[in-house]
Formats: structure tokens, sequence, C-alpha cells
């Protein structure tokens, strides 16, 4: 097996090259021409292509998203495919069951309601994944949690990012959304939902996860700390040569010579099994 790990240092900046910097605009590729941006909040509201989400569902994440997504970032990566999505932060067509005995009826009844997240925007791109879990693993999170404490600035920034994701949660959930809602969570629950910001946080001493930070930045473009951490990264925000072939759904993971193992997301285990499993197989890697 020919297989390639990201290896990333904090200190050094050890990535390949490709695309320097530049706040609010880390991705530097194509647009697609139904892109526009919300006049409120300011995400892009591009419409991402079948390719994208195939990716998404057997690539970048390796699962069908519970979340219903509906946007992508403003641009794409070098190899035109979303390094992000938006999503309405619950769905009605993806439910799970509850179990309650009907003890008129001697009998189990299902009932199935929607289900809710926490944060209206996830990061996909293996590429920065796997960067921004070194990040993490080297200590960055206390890092900038440290510079919150110290920086009134910035802990004014994180609680206009809260309020922004609050906004935004109602906005794309809807008023119909809301009602559907009510029909199976408490007042106290959905209270708890709809009044949290990025992540579902309502502190701003924490940063909690970088991956939503530079998930946000790079749908709206409206996030400090996501510019903070790719500024970190400093490299090959865009893609790499040979990094297509992690999120290519139309490539055989027993043919890539590029793989990320992921140690925050699911899709660098399951990608990695399914390499296995062909290499079982006796099929050439």
């Amino acid at each position: 097996m020919c297989g390639f790990i990201l290896q990333f240092s904090p200190l050094t900046g050890a990535l390949p090259v490709v695309a320097a910097f530049s706040p609010r605009n880390a991705v530097v590729c194509s647009t697609n021409q139904s892109e526009s941006v919300d006049p409120t909040f300011g995400y892009s509201q591009r419409t991402l292509s079948e390719r994208e989400m195939s990716s998404f569902r057997t690539r970048q994440q390796g699962f069908d998203s519970q979340a219903e997504i509906l946007f992508g970032p403003r641009t794409t990566c070098i190899h035109n495919f979303s390094q992000a999505y938006i999503s309405r932060s619950c769905t009605q067509l993806k439910t799970h069951s509850t179990q309650q005995h009907d003890s008129a009826m001697q009998s189990n009844v299902h009932r199935t309601r929607p289900s809710v997240f926490s944060s209206t925007v996830r990061l996909t791109c293996p590429l920065l994944v796997q960067a921004i879990d070194q990040l993490e693993q080297s200590g960055y999170i206390q890092v900038l949690n440290k510079q919150l404490q110290l920086n009134q600035s910035l802990q004014n920034e994180f609680k206009s990012i809260n309020a922004r994701h609050k906004r935004m949660r109602s906005a794309l959930i809807g008023s119909d959304g809301l009602e559907e809602l009510q029909k199976y969570y408490s007042d106290s629950v959905l209270k708890c939902i709809m009044e949290s910001g990025i992540l579902g946080l309502t502190r701003v001493d924490d940063v909690k996860c970088l991956h939503a930070h530079v998930a946000d930045e790079l749908c709206t473009g409206m996030n400090v700390f996501g510019r903070m951490v790719l500024g970190e990264i400093g490299h090959a925000q865009s893609g790499v040569s040979q990094c297509w072939q992690m999120c290519d759904p139309d490539h055989s993971p027993a043919d890539g010579t590029w793989w990320t193992h992921s140690a925050k997301q699911k899709q660098g285990k399951l990608m990695q099994r399914r390499k296995l499993e062909l290499q079982h197989q006796g099929k050439s890697v």
C-alpha cells in the first residue's frame, strides 16, 4: 500500500505549500453559478452539486448526514469539492425511534420524532479535518481559550458569533420547523436548543471545536477563530495535488495513493476499513 498520511506540525507548518492564507477567502477556487449570499446572516447560499453531495455521503463523511444539508461554502477546493456545509440543524426525514408501552393495547407503540443537532455548519474536507485534529492535539484550543480570557475584544467576537448562529438556526429551521419540533420536544429542551450559539454554546470562555469555527469561516467569512486557525495552518487550505482521491466518489479506495486518518470524524476509519477490505480481496493498492 502506498498511502500518504498528512503530517502537520503547528510549529513548522509542515504542509505542502499550495495557497497562501487570505482572511475571509481561505478557499480560492471555483464558484458555482447558483451562488448567492444571505443578506441577513452573510452565509453562502451556493447550491451543492450532485458530485459534492455524493462525496459527503460516500467519502468525506462516509455516511448519510442526518441533518438536511442546504448550502456549501462560497467557493470550492482546487478539485471542485465543497469543504464544509450549512445544514438546517434538524430534519423531519431522518428520525429516531422511541418505544412507549401502551397498557390499553398491551403492546409497544413505535413513535418517531425529528432529530435536532447542535450546529448549523460542518467541516468535511479530509485535508483540513486532519490538520485541525493535529492542532487540537497540540493544545491549540487551550491557546485560544487563554487568549479569550485575556482579550475582551475576542470575547465580544465570540458573543457575536453565538448570537449570529442563534439567529441563523431560527431562520433555517423556520416557523414551520419549530412548530413541528414543539410536537416532540419540551419547551425547556427547545429553549436550550434555540437559544444556543455555534455548536450549542452559550458561554464565551471555551471555543470547544476548531473544526466548527473553520466551517463557519468557510461558509460565512465571519468567524475570527476560524481565520486564526487557518492562519495557523498556513498552507494547502484549498487542497494538494492528490487529495482529490479521498473525496472523489468515482475513485476506488484500492487505487489511492493519498489518504488521511482523522482522529475526530468517522470518515477516516470507514474509508481505511474499506481499503483493507479491498486489499484482503486481493485487489491492488
